[in-house]
């Protein structure tokens, strides 16, 4: 892994915060977060992913995406088209994904 690679602060802070706000926090029996540092094929790659409430419990604190849209701007600034952020939610998890192309 390369250990010399930089991140824009701050990048994790806000999305393990979207995880506890908008997903553990609002589960009874709490939930799982978690969060993996991978070097894949070239690329560096963080996922953040948690636990979600029932539909109905979501929508009622629903966000409006600006840490992400953050995110995806200071990665775009950091790296330009090195980099690049995916979103999935299922009906029980939320995951954010990003990476970062190293150079050769």
């Amino acid at each position: 892994m390369d250990r010399d690679a930089k991140l824009p602060a701050p990048i994790l802070q806000p999305l393990m915060e979207n995880a506890i706000c908008h997903g553990v926090e609002r589960l009874p029996a709490g939930g799982v977060v978690t969060l993996s540092i991978a070097q894949i094929r070239g690329r560096l790659q963080f996922t953040t992913s948690n636990s979600l409430p029932a539909q109905r419990a979501y929508q009622q604190r629903s966000g409006n995406k600006m840490a992400q849209d953050n995110i995806r701007q200071r990665l775009k600034l950091a790296y330009g088209e090195k980099s690049a952020i995916e979103l999935n939610k299922t009906d029980d998890r939320y995951t954010v994904g990003f990476s970062i192309l190293l150079e050769a």
